[in-house]
């Protein structure tokens, strides 16, 4: 696993999620946050690894997390592109995440 790609997804992720003005993403937020700080930190690159993976097991699972989110708009083609960057987001995580989930 390449903790460092790992490390620029979900710093991308906590960018994207922090510019929402979403009260319903606050415990993601905080997730993505803390997971960013652990894969910054001085810990072993195993617990970063598993750190990473759990948290994403928990970030995407049914309704509640990133699975379903998407920001809204009535016009499609700007809803497609103000939700293009978690997609690309979502699609990365997935290509490496699905060998250890």
């Amino acid at each position: 696993m390449d903790l460092e790609i790992i490390k620029s997804l979900f710093s991308e992720l906590q960018t994207f999620l922090e510019l929402q003005d979403d009260n319903s993403i606050r415990d993601i937020q905080k997730a993505v946050r803390n997971t960013v700080s652990v894969l910054e930190s001085d810990e072993s690159n195993t617990f970063k690894a598993g750190y990473a993976v759990e948290v994403y097991k928990n970030l995407f699972t049914g309704r509640a997390g990133l699975t379903e989110y998407y920001i809204w708009d009535d016009d499609f083609e700007k809803r497609v592109k103000l939700n293009e960057p978690l997609d690309k987001i979502r699609s990365e995580l997935w290509k490496i995440m699905k060998h250890y989930v």
